[in-house]
């Protein structure tokens, strides 16, 4: 007999489960200084620019009240990636009963919008 398959006849199937290496999900690593300092500025930076966007934001709404009836924000569930479920706010652009009855009719000039939306059109349309 070689003395490989020597050596190999003296490595048994309970010493190789014993050196097994732990799986990624078992094998917790730890992030890298520069992945945890990447994900600080981020959540910083978007701070920073909700309170900048704030009182744009307030009179934005103020508007959207004033102008027509039924809430300013509106509210969405969607689907994302893998069918998890979410919710989104967004500022109200069109008539709160906008869809009913028929679907919504896409590039129409007669499209249902609010104060704001009708504003904000000819912008959308010039790109």
């Amino acid at each position: 007999m070689a003395p490989v398959e020597q050596q190999l006849r003296v490595i048994n199937m309970a010493n190789v489960e014993s050196l097994a290496v732990p799986s990624a999900v078992e094998a917790r690593i730890a992030p890298s200084r520069y992945y945890r300092s990447t994900i600080l500025i981020g959540r910083l930076l978007g701070l920073v620019l909700l309170i900048l966007a704030t009182p744009v934001l307030l009179i934005l709404m103020a508007i959207v009240k004033i102008s027509s009836r039924g809430p300013a924000i509106y509210s969405q569930t969607r689907v994302g990636l893998h069918g998890k479920q979410y919710r989104i706010y967004k500022l109200r652009t069109m008539r709160v009963d906008a869809e009913k009855g028929h679907r919504p009719r896409l590039g129409s000039a007669q499209r249902p919008a609010s104060h704001p939306g009708r504003a904000m059109a000819p912008q959308v349309a010039s790109g």
